[in-house]
C-alpha cells in the first residue's frame, strides 16, 4: 500500500467516526457531564450531542418572539400564568402573564406559586428512587412488603408497576365519590382506603392505564419507609437542597395563585390533599428550572438510577415522565390538569431546550403552548 492509499484510508475512517452519532443515534437517555447543580443558575449545563453543535442563542430575538406569542394569548383570554423557556443553559424568557388573584391586583410572575397537578408525579418518582438508591425500597419488590394489611389482590403489584401505571389499580379520581368530596381535606390513609377494596382492572404488569391511585400509594409508601410525611420528605431531600423555596406540598396556606375556570371566574375548590402524591404539589417556574437543571447531574440520584426515570418502561412512560417526540426531537415531559390549573414541563436534552408552563387558567391549552414555545426556542424566534 502506497502513502496515498494509506492517507485516503485514514480520512475515510475519520469521516465514518464523525458520522456515527448521525447514522446510529443512541436511544439511551442522555446524561450531562455538567458539574453544576441546585441553584447554579449562572452555570450552563454541558449537554452531550446536538446541543454542542448549536449556534449561539440570540436571546433578545427569541425573547421578543416568545413574549409576543404569550402576550397575545393573555390578551385574548386564552392564557394566564407564568412561563420559562431556556436553551443550552440560557434563559430566553421567564415571565408572568395575567392576574394571580381574583381582584386582578397581583400579577403573575416567575416566582408566583402555582399548583402543579400531575407534574407532582415526577417528584414522587424521584423520592421513591432515592429510597431505592439507599436500599430501603426494592424497585421490583412487592408493594405489599411496605404496607400493613395489604389486600390479597395487590400481592402481585411491584413498585415498578406503580411507577409505570401498570398496577391495574382503578383510578380513584374517576369514582363518582371524588368530585363531591374534593373540597374536603383528607389523609393518605383515607385516600388509599377509597380504592383498596376495589377489584383490579387488569393483572399487574399486563396493561398501561394512566391514573392517580398508583402514585398516591407510592407517596404513602415513601411516608412509611422514610418515617416522614410526604411533604417533609420532599422538603428535606429535594426542595431545600436545591433552593426551591417556592415549592412544597399544598396544605392550603402557601400563598398559591388563585385558579380560574375562565378569565375572571374563580375555579371550584379542590383541596390538594385529595390528590396527595399524585397531584398535590405547588412550585414556580423559577424553581422548576432549578429542578430541570439538576436533573442533568447526579446531585439527587446516581446516574444509573436517574437514567431509568427517563427511559420508557411501557409505551412512552418512564418513572413520572413521558418520553415523546416534539419538533423532531426526543422530549421528556409531563402535563398536569386540575381545577384551576393547567401545567406542562418539557425537556429536550439533545438541544438543551426546557419549556415550563404553569397556568392558573384551567382552560389554557398548555399542550399547544408548549409545542409553540419549543418551536420558537428551536428557531431562535425566527
Amino acid at each position: 500500500m502506497n502513502w496515498r492509499s494509506l492517507l485516503i484510508g485514514v480520512f475515510v475512517l475519520i469521516g465514518v467516526w464523525a458520522l456515527l452519532p448521525i447514522i446510529a443515534p443512541s436511544n439511551e437517555p442522555i446524561i450531562s457531564s455538567w458539574s453544576g447543580g441546585a441553584g447554579s443558575s449562572n452555570s450552563a449545563p454541558v449537554i452531550r450531542g446536538a446541543a454542542e453543535r448549536q449556534p449561539a442563542v440570540d436571546v433578545s430575538q427569541a425573547n421578543a418572539a416568545i413574549d409576543s406569542y404569550l402576550g397575545g394569548l393573555a390578551a385574548a383570554g386564552q392564557w394566564s400564568g407564568a412561563a420559562l423557556v431556556a436553551k443550552q443553559g440560557t434563559v430566553l424568557l421567564a415571565k408572568g402573564y395575567g392576574p394571580a388573584d381574583t381582584p386582578g391586583v397581583t400579577p403573575n410572575t416567575p416566582e408566583t406559586r402555582f399548583r402543579l397537578a400531575s407534574i407532582t408525579k415526577q417528584f414522587t418518582a424521584m423520592a421513591v428512587m432515592q429510597l431505592v438508591a439507599q436500599n430501603r425500597i426494592e424497585l421490583d419488590g412487592w408493594a405489599c412488603d411496605y404496607l400493613a394489611d395489604c389486600p390479597a389482590a395487590w400481592s402481585a403489584i411491584t413498585i415498578r408497576h406503580l411507577l409505570t401505571h401498570t398496577s391495574g389499580l382503578p383510578n380513584f379520581t374517576d369514582f363518582g365519590s371524588y368530585e363531591p368530596t374534593m373540597a374536603q381535606p383528607t389523609t393518605p390513609e383515607a385516600l388509599v382506603a377509597r380504592f383498596r377494596d376495589e377489584p383490579l382492572l387488569s393483572a399487574p404488569g399486563s396493561a398501561y392505564r394512566y391514573g392517580n391511585s398508583g402514585y398516591v400509594l407510592l407517596g404513602y409508601i415513601v411516608e412509611r419507609v422514610s418515617r416522614q410525611s410526604y411533604g417533609d420528605y420532599l422538603h428535606d431531600h429535594i426542595f431545600a437542597p436545591l433552593g426551591m423555596n417556592d415549592s412544597g406540598y399544598d396544605l392550603g396556606n402557601a400563598g398559591i395563585a388563585q385558579g380560574f375556570a375562565a378569565p375572571g371566574v374563580p375555579c371550584g375548590v379542590l383541596n390538594a390533599t385529595t390528590l396527595f402524591a399524585a397531584g398535590g404539589l405547588y412550585s414556580s417556574v423559577r424553581d422548576l428550572y432549578r429542578w430541570d437543571q439538576t436533573l442533568y447531574t447526579p446531585t439527587l440520584l446516581p446516574d444509573d438510577l436517574r437514567a431509568q426515570l427517563f427511559t420508557p418502561q411501557v409505551g412512552s412512560y418512564g418513572f413520572g415522565w413521558m418520553i415523546t417526540q416534539r419538533g423532531g426531537q426526543r422530549t421528556i415531559e409531563h402535563p398536569g390538569l386540575m381545577s384551576g390549573a393547567a401545567t406542562h414541563i418539557a425537556r429536550q436534552p439533545e438541544s438543551g431546550i426546557t419549556v415550563i408552563v404553569l397556568s392558573n387558567l384551567e382552560t389554557a391549552n398548555v399542550d399547544v403552548i408548549t409545542s409553540q414555545l419549543i418551536s420558537l426556542a428551536q428557531s431562535g424566534g425566527l
